[in-house]
């Protein structure tokens, strides 16, 4: 029985806006799935997000409505209130750490769990806020608003090449893959897609191959197959046959249609989509090709007659000969490196089928592997705009898998997962709790012994089975399962043993989400992976270009010396690269789990509370205890929140002084802040009515400076008498001249306020403004000469009057001025220069031009069409790079790019 004191505390942690930390550890389990049956499946465990896959027992659509996206959008604006759950939550924090300019300028979001918990799902949620949260007008909406359609059609269109169907998965993601979104000045301006891992092997496994092979057999009568030989009546080794014949072959239908769309919606030309269909009919029908040993060789089984059409439609489609085909599968080319026969090559004929069958599987594979990254550059190529100064990203992975039987794909899928986990664990766990044990916050020990397990869980799987593997196959002796097996025992010590074991001819690893048993019959075909040589030679004769293509440009730089590449071997070089990327990246993690029933249809509580120590939140427990989950350097919240200039003395003080009009004590009695030795803590809300503050004063900060400049301007004395002196091929009056001056002024400056305004924004932005009123005041005497005879001294008056600097003294100008009369509007060419300095600027000059050249000092001025700009204006739209020549004379040859105006002068 539950005292009222305890269901008041209960009550109490149902208000706590879902925090898993306030809850006793035995009572999680029971609290997670009281939210779960109230359609809340998502909770807090300090800043991480704990996800629940409500598996289709609770309606939870109505949690996503589109309308709450203004809601976490304005996250800032939130006052007196912590932000609720939500996969929305965490994509706007990592929006607005981008757009406050808050951590480093790439963000990321890494979705971890077991297969079949929710990550691909939450990782669209997440994408659609994100692509949904844009506060534009006119055409920067329309613009915005078209790269968001562009990412979800490329997302969908990859997806139906990387998700296939597993055992507890109906749409299992079988890549890795980082969505990258591009900012620029805190606005979406394109996005990419960076791919490391795809499941290769899965193509030849023979059965749940990827969803665009069944898209394209459930639509076979569509026109774009008319010259694939496909038919639905023909059984394809690499598919698998029931799924052809079942009721969801409606359904794969219905997704090639939206597969086409998504091609048109993206510009893919009717010969790209051709190309595309015809590359994976191919591959298809290749698979079907079969051998026969003859005595001492093999041969393609031209007598079977699905064999037989096999290996035509696959000639056909390459546009290669059959004899050409043939060889490259039943023979290996021989090139002897020595220098006196380097002239001379031979072919050795494979003796038995099933290298024969392996051979064949390898180049289906890389086959697939070319088409699918030239699809990623080229969707890439329509994303991104390369222009990007900040990125965020949504890492979305395939889940830890522990089937009946497990092979190299699981070995692989599972190893990733390790990685991935032992970097949460030493970035997440340990950083964290080092930083707040050094600042008196918490007073636990250091977690040694779930880092060290995390390392020689690793070194067990990597330097003993992996390396070992790796070597047999790289090896000229032929090896099979026992020796592997032998060779691991042998080099195994009690460390390696406590995670990598050997029974009944199987591997044993002991994972960090539970132990899994690999088959090792199959580990040495799948991990040689030897791409032929000859491949390149072969196709290279091929008349279907887009195949040649795809096979030239991904010819590798080799020497010959450095050993061809495992599967295992390439697997980690990949994970590698992804844990570097993700090091250059302030992190967002959302942490999801699956709750199971028992065969009573009761929770299995058990299976729960293992995954949420498998997944690290029940480490992760005590540091979210710790209410303080935003951290500055007292310099750094000092740099962006103080409103004056003057240089603090006293950190601490200062800081103090900072937040005294804040309310610092909760409701619960605790102080929302916490001064550390070197870093300040604050809790989420006041950092929320800190960052509100800091943007309402930025906002009266614009509006301060706009009304003082508008004024400013207004008061310039006017000449009555002027008349407006304007470039021939400029075709507007007066006014639209002075307006269009006037409205480029104003935008010049909001881009400097939002670029350096801060605290002790008027002090900083005041210099600028003086620079931009001289040039504008300048512009104005240009446009206001009185009479084209005394054009010179007017001119030169003008310079020494508005600028009052003794460097101008020694500016002297050219006698060469050219006048020209046409509709009572004057053109000229007026050319400054100083004593020295003419000879060599004077290739520069060209009295055709209606330019303005102004040289002083050692500055030089252009001012054509309305724009004044350091850089020379283009003539032609092409850039001319001479080879080995000195970058300094650079500055002499054309530029294509156009001068950025007044913002040049800056």
């Amino acid at each position: 029985m539950c005292t009222f004191e305890q269901e008041l505390s209960w009550s109490y942690v149902w208000n706590r806006m879902g925090d898993l930390s306030a809850v006793p550890q035995e009572k999680i389990v029971d609290y997670l799935l009281e939210r779960l049956e109230n359609g809340q499946i998502y909770t807090w465990v300090g800043t991480l997000l704990l996800a629940i896959n409500p598996n289709g027992e609770i309606i939870t659509d109505n949690i996503y409505d589109l309308s709450r996206v203004r809601e976490y959008d304005n996250i800032c604006n939130i006052i007196h209130k912590e932000v609720p759950p939500h996969i929305f939550a965490i994509a706007a924090r990592a929006h607005n750490r981008i757009v406050q300019n808050l951590g480093r300028s790439n963000q990321v979001i890494v979705l971890n769990g077991e297969t079949g918990t929710g990550k691909t799902f939450n990782a669209w949620k997440a994408l659609e806020f994100l692509t949904r949260s844009v506060s534009l007008d006119g055409h920067e909406r329309q613009d915005v608003c078209g790269i968001v359609r562009r990412i979800s059609d490329v997302c969908r269109l990859i997806s139906a090449f990387t998700t296939a169907s597993t055992e507890r998965n109906k749409a299992s993601s079988r890549h890795v893959q980082l969505v990258w979104l591009e900012y620029k000045l805190g606005g979406i301006c394109g996005a990419s897609i960076s791919s490391y891992l795809l499941e290769r092997d899965r193509v030849t496994k023979g059965c749940c191959n990827f969803q665009i092979f069944y898209q394209m057999m459930a639509a076979i009568a569509n026109v774009e197959f008319a010259d694939t030989k496909l038919s639905k009546d023909q059984q394809y080794v690499i598919l698998t046959p029931c799924d052809l014949d079942s009721s969801r072959v409606q359904e794969p239908h219905k997704d090639f249609c939206e597969t086409l769309r998504t091609m048109d919606m993206l510009g893919f030309t009717e010969d790209q989509k051709k190309d595309i269909f015809l590359i994976l009919s191919l591959l298809i029908h290749m698979g079907n090709i079969q051998f026969v040993q003859e005595d001492d060789h093999c041969e393609i089984d031209v007598n079977n007659q699905q064999s037989r059409e096999a290996l035509k439609n696959t000639c056909w489609l390459a546009r290669v000969e059959e004899q050409d085909i043939a060889e490259l599968l039943t023979s290996i080319l021989i090139n002897p490196r020595s220098t006196r026969r380097r002239h001379s090559s031979c072919r050795r004929n494979l003796s038995t089928s099933d290298a024969c069958r392996y051979r064949l599987h390898s180049i289906i594979r890389h086959l697939y592997h070319l088409l699918f990254h030239w699809l990623i550059n080229s969707v890439n190529e329509i994303l991104s705009t390369r222009s990007y100064s900040e990125r965020l990203g949504i890492l979305d992975i395939f889940g830890f898998e522990r089937f009946n039987l497990n092979g190299m794909e699981q070995l692989c899928i599972n190893y990733v997962n390790e990685r991935l986990q032992q970097y949460f664990v030493e970035k997440y766990l340990v950083s964290c709790r080092n930083d707040l044990q050094k600042e008196g916050l918490i007073n636990a020990e250091e977690p040694t012994e779930i880092v060290q397990s995390y390392v020689d869980r690793i070194n067990a799987i990597e330097k003993y089975l992996f390396t070992t593997l790796n070597d047999m196959c790289l090896s000229t002796i032929p090896n099979n399962s026992s020796t592997l097996i032998s060779h691991v025992c042998a080099r195994s010590c009690p460390t390696t043993r406590r995670f990598l074991n050997v029974i009944n001819e199987n591997f044993i690893v002991r994972h960090y989400s539970g132990t899994v048993e690999y088959s090792a019959s199959n580990l040495f075909s799948k991990n040689t992976d030897k791409i032929p040589d000859e491949i390149s030679i072969t196709f290279n004769l091929s008349k279907n270009k887009f195949l040649y293509s795809l096979i030239n440009k991904s010819k590798p730089c080799n020497d010959g010396k450095v050993k061809k590449p495992t599967m295992l071997s390439k697997l980690r070089c990949n994970v590698d690269l992804l844990i570097e990327e993700l090091n250059r990246c302030d992190t967002h993690y959302v942490r999801c789990i699956k709750p199971q029933r028992l065969h009573n249809h009761e929770w299995d509580r058990e299976n729960l509370r293992q995954q949420l120590a498998n997944t690290g939140i029940l480490d992760v427990l005590p540091l979210a205890k710790c209410k303080y989950p935003v951290q500055f350097i007292y310099k750094d919240f000092i740099k962006r929140y103080n409103k004056k200039r003057a240089e603090v003395y006293n950190l601490h003080n200062a800081c103090k002084n900072i937040l005294e009009p804040f309310r610092l004590i909760m409701d619960d009695g605790q102080s929302s802040v916490h001064y550390g030795k070197n870093l300040i803590f604050l809790k989420e809300s006041t950092f929320l009515q800190l960052e509100s503050v800091r943007k309402q004063y930025r906002a009266e900060c614009v509006k301060k400076i706009e009304s003082f400049w508008i004024k400013h301007r207004k008061n310039q004395p006017q000449q009555n008498n002027a008349q407006a002196i304007v470039p021939v091929n400029v075709q507007h009056d007066k006014s639209r001249f002075e307006k269009s001056l006037l409205e480029r002024e104003r935008i010049i400056l909001i881009q400097d306020i939002s670029r350096y305004i801060s605290g002790n924004c008027i002090e900083i932005l005041m210099p600028i403004a003086r620079k931009n009123a001289y040039i504008l005041h300048w512009l104005d005497g240009v446009n206001k000469l009185e009479d084209t005879k005394n054009i010179k001294p007017l001119l030169l008056e003008r310079l020494r009057k508005d600028c009052n600097h003794n460097h101008l003294v020694d500016v002297n100008y050219s006698k060469e001025i050219q006048l020209r009369d046409t509709s009572h509007k004057f053109s000229y060419v007026n050319k400054f220069r100083t004593r020295n300095t003419y000879e060599k600027h004077s290739r520069y000059y060209n009295e055709k031009e209606d330019m303005y050249v102004i040289e002083h000092g050692t500055s030089t001025l252009f001012y054509k069409k309305g724009i004044l700009s350091r850089r020379r204006p283009a003539k032609i739209p092409i850039r001319i790079h001479i080879r080995d020549r000195c970058l300094t004379n650079s500055h002499y040859l054309v530029h294509s790019e156009l001068p950025q105006g007044l913002q040049d002068c800056l």
